[in-house]
């Protein structure tokens, strides 16, 4: 708990501190915000994640002698427990090993990207990759912005938030939650960042000064990337099955036989 409010304090000293953050919780979309801020405590380099029995009894990769464990803390029926992750850079592949299914953005995959994130999210304007998905993060965030305003008002107290009124504090938050999930977007889908944003999107983070506050944010910057992330690799699954398929049918004799593609199930957390 101790190492969880150092490192809120961390990232809200500046711009960079939360940046930072922000692209190592792009890796990791699919755990929760708290787990992802002391996984990026302990191993911001981090890529895909996940205990030690889905290592080695689904994976079938060993934890290597003498690695470290991540420490995240996960309730069950309202009484925290230490759990200890591992990131795959700690596992070595046996017999039968798998390895995580980790996606990559490719040119060729952004219509189809861009059109399923558009069946929920609403129609975007011209523009390239990056300014449509900016837009639809914007139109993610605008969805639910102020259910999650109504309860950050409730904690605002001891931090810089404190002092601003109704219209100012919804301000604040709804602009900085906006690119927080935009620059997590760009991050995973292999742009960069800066050539969408300015550092004076993200600045409003010093104000976000207690973990209480920061909670509010993260989570709900958190929840948004991951329902887009999850969307944008479902459809990058589908584009790689049917090319595998494609390229099975154009060989008319294989010259031998291949293994089927592997992907990770939707229970794993990488």
């Amino acid at each position: 708990s101790q190492l969880a409010d150092q490192t809120a304090h961390t990232v809200t000293q500046d711009v960079n501190g939360w940046k930072q953050y922000l692209s190592t919780s792009s890796r990791l979309y699919k755990y929760s915000f708290d787990e992802q801020l002391l996984i990026f405590a302990q191993r911001p380099d981090a890529t895909a994640c996940a205990d030690m029995e889905l290592w080695n009894n689904t994976m079938h990769r060993w934890v290597k002698a003498g690695s470290k464990g991540i420490a995240v803390i996960r309730k069950t029926g309202g009484r925290p427990r230490l759990e200890y992750v591992f990131d795959m850079a700690d596992t070595r592949p046996v017999r039968g090993a798998r390895t995580p299914w980790l996606w990559e953005m490719r040119g060729d995959y952004h219509d189809r990207v861009l059109s399923a994130l558009e069946v929920r999210y609403g129609r975007t304007q011209e523009g390239d990759f990056g300014d449509r998905l900016m837009a639809l993060a914007a139109s993610a965030v605008q969805e639910v912005y102020r259910d999650r305003l109504s309860e950050l008002a409730y904690d605002t107290r001891g931090s810089f938030l404190e002092e601003l009124d109704e219209l100012n504090l919804e301000v604040r938050f709804r602009n900085l939650l906006t690119a927080s999930v935009q620059y997590t977007l760009l991050t995973r889908c292999g742009l960069n960042p800066a050539d969408y944003l300015e550092d004076s999107d993200l600045s409003g983070i010093t104000e976000f000064s207690t973990p209480a506050v920061l909670h509010h944010l993260g989570s709900a910057a958190s929840e948004i990337a991951k329902e887009m992330l999850v969307r944008t690799a479902s459809i990058i699954r589908e584009e790689e099955r049917a090319q595998a398929k494609r390229n099975q049918e154009k060989k008319e004799k294989p010259l031998a036989k291949t293994e089927p593609i592997r992907y990770t199930g939707g229970k794993e957390r990488f």
